[in-house]
């Protein structure tokens, strides 16, 4: 047979109340609604114009691959018709 002691019986605790709100935030707390509005009101703008900015940018981006290509075809031809002048009969289309 065992004997065993029994466990110690816990401390009492000390009922403290608990501590009072400074504020109340029934009814959402105190903000500065102007402060927030103006900082939303930058971001925004921010915002718009970034994305005009980006519209611009590939707008132009876009026009200059174009011109690219286009003097791209055109140094070709150039290039080509050398050829042709320099090899004459030689000259071999490969299309």
């Amino acid at each position: 047979m065992s004997t065993s002691t029994p466990a110690p019986a816990p401390a009492p605790v000390a009922e403290t109340p608990a501590p009072a709100p400074a504020e109340s935030f029934e009814d959402g707390g105190s903000v500065s609604n102007e402060k927030i509005q103006w900082v939303a009101i930058g971001i925004f703008a921010l915002t718009m114009i970034a994305l005009g900015y980006k519209a611009m940018y590939y707008n132009k981006a876009i026009r200059n691959l174009g011109s690219i290509n286009n003097n791209t075809t055109n140094k070709l031809k150039e290039l080509e018709k050398n050829i042709r002048a320099v090899r004459g009969d030689k000259y071999e289309a490969s299309s």
